[in-house]
């Protein structure tokens, strides 16, 4: 029997409740290693098939607002659990797969909650039902670090703005292909991110850039799949490149010989939130991949 063969997770609008043990929102990462045991520095815990979403950004990197729960085994990776979730999930009570509804055509299935809500992420559109992950995400908003300088004027004291819905992804081949886009090319993602000032920064642990940059850096990786990319910017995106020589590989793995599939494309589900984009070079083996671009009226082309 495994680790989570006889466990039983319980999503809730205000918390989650492992074996009978709340947790409310924020999650506090401490409480959770309690129960769960050891996490690596991106928040897996690899045994149980559990991660939670670090933002190295927040003020309190030691909380956090969303859990998921791997359900399949299709998408385990270096940055992700290497095995599964094996044990009972539930949505107030309910089981997962009828608590949330598959919609056809559709690669992110979601329920709200109040509060939070539980999101059911397919592989791709064309197979809706192949759900990899489940995740839970309060909307609340975590406080990010406060910026050193002078303190604000009387400016700051106007009303923030609305704050813009962040796009969700289901392939992070795809996110990196995007942010490269929009951080290194076009500039309008701020702000732009560089790899050794993320060292230089980051608590978690030592990082040797030089001897682990030639295979992609997983503190990294994490915060690329935690980055927000905001909606209002769907827009920009008219062309994506891949290419082995793209910045952004080169922020996350420095010394990546670009000659293993580290980055490639696995699902073009997330095109469908680009209406204006009509060209891409896709790294990858799989032509299905090409043919489903192109039946978006997308021109497409494997690197």
């Amino acid at each position: 029997m495994g680790l989570t063969d006889a466990m039983h997770i319980d999503l809730q609008e205000r918390c989650v409740v492992i074996d009978g043990r709340e947790f409310a929102f924020p999650l506090v990462l401490t409480d959770l290693d309690e129960v769960l045991g050891e996490r690596d520095f991106v928040g897996n815990w690899k045994g149980y098939g559990l991660s939670a979403k670090i933002d190295f950004k927040a003020a309190e990197p030691s909380h956090t607002k969303q859990l998921t729960v791997h359900v399949s085994d299709a998408e385990l990776s270096r940055s992700r659990p290497d095995q599964p979730f094996r044990g009972t999930l539930t949505v107030n009570g309910v089981p997962w797969a009828t608590a949330i509804p598959i919609k056809r055509h559709e690669h992110l299935h979601v329920v709200e909650l109040g509060r939070t809500e539980v999101i059911a992420w397919a592989e791709n559109s064309q197979f809706p039902e192949q759900v990899v992950r489940v995740s839970i995400e309060s909307k609340l908003r975590l406080p990010k670090k406060k910026a050193a300088g002078p303190k604000p004027g009387p400016a700051a004291s106007k009303p923030a703005p609305a704050a813009v819905p962040s796009l969700r992804f289901t392939d992070l081949g795809f996110k990196l292909a995007v942010v490269d886009e929009l951080m290194y090319r076009q500039g309008v993602l701020e702000p732009r991110f560089d790899v050794h000032d993320f060292v230089e920064s980051f608590e978690g642990r030592d990082i040797d850039v030089d001897g682990e940059g030639h295979d992609p850096i997983p503190e990294v990786l994490s915060f690329f799949e935690a980055l927000e990319v905001p909606s209002d910017l769907v827009d920009k995106v008219t062309e994506l490149h891949m290419d082995g020589g793209n910045t952004i590989y080169l922020q996350i793995a420095p010394f990546w010989s670009g000659e293993d599939g580290a980055f490639d494309l696995t699902s073009v589900a997330d095109a469908a939130q680009f209406p204006n984009l009509r060209a891409m070079t896709v790294m990858s083996e799989d032509d299905a991949l090409v043919e489903a671009l192109v039946a978006q009226g997308i021109e497409a082309e494997l690197l």
